[in-house]
């Protein structure tokens, strides 16, 4: 059996003529599908991940991490005139090993902790306005920013408010790529976090900072929504609206009972292990197995 986990994001799909006609079965893991939804701003040739999600046609079965993704393949897979294959679903599991941290409420520290890379998509600068709102009405409170930039993404927009902030002493943090203990540490001195990215395959940073007890502030729609539903400790909005991202950052500095309230729905989060994800992805493929053999 050929298992493929990794999306591909240069011209690989060239050799997959070949891998047809070998025998066994072959599984492709699906992750989004974000350089067709936006255009130049996913950091890969659009042309070059049309001919991999055509390619992906020639598998067996594909394995999709959320109900978006797998909805988004099936659509562009009827758009390329390319015929269905199975496509089961698959949730990622926490990508932490160990105890969970530990962390307690924190809503006093008035930090609010971003992590994302610097691209246009994940929404920086709609969430440097909506924090400057809260900044005007005298609200006290400081937003850090974790995540690299990158060469693929144009980061000058996003730096140069950064930059602009600063400029009029506001407590903007660009913290740049830190490692995992310093991450650890970012979100135990963290009141919440936002996540307003415009459109995730999946949402992992939700969990990221729910696996760390932490609130998170994000949009409600597809995949970022269907994690954020699950179990709780997320404030849904509509993360493209400045007003209403103001509104939420506000109310979850301001107002102790709603902070306190979504702080336990996160510490009630069940998370599901690499370990369990390796059994499912096992049973799965067994199941399918046992059903093509029949």
């Amino acid at each position: 059996m050929l298992l493929i986990p990794d999306l591909c994001w240069d011209d690989r799909v060239h050799y997959w003529e070949g891998w047809k006609k070998s025998p066994g079965r072959k599984v492709a893991v699906f992750h989004d599908a974000m350089p067709l939804n936006l255009p130049g701003q996913a950091g890969s040739n659009e042309q070059l991940f049309e001919q991999y999600v055509r390619a992906l046609g020639g598998m067996d079965e594909v394995v999709c991490i959320s109900r978006e993704v797998r909805e988004d393949l099936l659509r562009y897979w009827k758009k390329f005139e390319v015929s269905e294959k199975a496509t089961p679903l698959l949730m990622w599991p926490v990508p932490f090993t160990g105890a969970r941290p530990g962390n307690t409420p924190n809503q006093q520290s008035r930090q609010v902790l971003y992590v994302a890379r610097l691209k246009l998509r994940k929404n920086h600068l709609v969430l440097l306005d909506a924090c400057e709102k809260v900044w005007k009405k005298g609200v006290d409170f400081s937003l850090n920013l974790v995540g690299v930039s990158d060469a693929f993404f144009d980061t000058g927009l996003i730096l140069a408010r950064v930059s602009e902030l600063k400029s009029k002493g506001r407590m903007v943090r660009w913290l740049k790529h830190i490692s995992d203990d310093e991450l650890n540490e970012a979100y135990k001195n963290s009141a919440f976090t936002a996540f307003p990215s415009k459109m995730e395959g999946f949402g992992l940073p939700i969990i990221e900072s729910l696996w760390h007890r932490r609130p998170v502030i994000c949009g409600r729609n597809g995949a970022i929504g269907e994690v954020a539903r699950e179990g709780g400790g997320c404030y849904l909005i509509d993360q493209n609206n400045t007003d209403e991202l103001a509104e939420a950052i506000e109310r979850l500095l301001e107002d102790r009972d709603f902070y306190h309230e979504l702080y336990q729905q996160s510490d009630s989060r069940k998370f599901r292990s690499w370990t369990e994800y390796g059994d499912d992805l096992e049973e799965l493929l067994r199941l399918n197995q046992g059903l093509s053999e029949q």
